[in-house]
C-alpha cells in the first residue's frame, strides 16, 4: 500500500520535473503556487471519484465498485414510507432483508416501485423497496419500525494525515490512478507548464481507468469461481 506522503511526493517529484525546462525563477514560482495541502485535495477528490464511479475511456459505462468499500448497515423505518441511507452511503444497495433475515424484493427505480405499489400508505410488513439518491423508499408501511439490513458500498475515508492509506483503491494501481488524477488537476491550474502535459496525463490516467476497469471484472469473476 501506498501512504498519502508518499502520494504527496510523487506528485511533487512529477510536477518538478515537468518545470525543469523552465528558468529558475519560474521554476520556483510555480512549484510554490501547488501545496501539500492542494496535493492532498487532489488525491482525495480522485478517490471519492473513482469509488462513485469514473468513466471507462472509449466505453458508456463508469467503472465498478470497489469491493473494498462494500459493507453491511441498518436503517429503521419509520412513519414515512421512506428512510434515508446510512451517512457513509456511496452507490449500489445489493441487498435488503427485513428483521427476518428474509430478501426484500428490490426494483430498480423510485417509478417501478410507484407504479407497482402507487398507495404509500398501504400497511403491512416491507415487501419491497427501491433507492432514490441516498434515500431508501419502502412499501408496505409497517405499524411498528422495522430494521431492514442493507448491503451497500460506502463512500471512501479521506486521508489526512501523511501515513493514511487510500481507501479501497486497489494497491498496484494507486500511484497511476491517483497521481495521474492530481497531475490533471494540477496542470489545470499551473498554465506555464508545457502545452502537451495535459494530454500526456489524461492519457495516463485513462490507461490506468482501463487497468481498473480490468481488474475490477477479474475480481468479481474470481469471486463467483469461488
Amino acid at each position: 500500500m501506498t501512504t498519502l506522503g508518499e502520494l504527496i511526493v510523487v506528485v511533487q517529484n512529477i510536477i518538478n520535473g515537468q518545470l525543469l525546462s523552465k528558468s529558475v525563477f519560474d521554476h520556483a514560482n510555480s512549484s510554490s503556487s501547488i501545496t501539500a495541502s492542494d496535493i492532498r485535495n487532489y488525491l482525495n477528490r480522485a478517490v471519492r471519484h473513482i469509488a462513485t464511479g469514473i468513466r471507462v475511456p472509449g466505453l458508456s459505462v463508469v467503472t465498478r465498485p470497489l469491493p473494498d468499500l462494500f459493507t453491511i448497515g441498518t436503517v429503521d423505518t419509520s412513519v414515512d414510507s421512506f428512510v434515508s441511507l446510512p451517512d457513509n452511503y456511496g452507490r449500489e444497495v445489493q441487498f435488503v432483508a427485513n428483521s427476518d433475515h428474509v430478501e426484500i424484493e428490490r426494483y430498480d427505480t423510485f417509478g417501478e416501485l410507484s407504479r407497482i405499489y402507487p398507495n404509500i400508505n398501504d400497511a403491512g410488513s416491507v415487501n419491497a423497496v427501491a433507492i432514490k439518491g441516498s434515500v431508501l423508499h419502502y412499501r408496505k408501511l409497517p405499524d411498528t419500525p422495522e430494521t431492514l439490513t442493507i448491503h451497500y458500498y460506502r463512500q471512501p475515508v479521506d486521508m489526512s494525515e501523511h501515513t493514511d492509506e487510500p481507501d479501497g483503491v486497489p494497491s498496484h494501481l494507486q500511484e497511476d490512478l491517483l497521481c495521474n488524477y492530481a497531475m490533471v488537476e494540477v496542470i489545470k491550474r499551473l498554465h506555464d507548464l508545457p502545452p502537451q502535459s495535459l494530454a500526456m496525463y489524461n492519457d495516463l490516467l485513462s490507461d490506468a481507468v482501463r487497468a481498473l476497469d480490468s481488474w475490477s471484472i477479474t475480481d468479481t469473476e474470481s469471486i463467483f469461481l469461488l
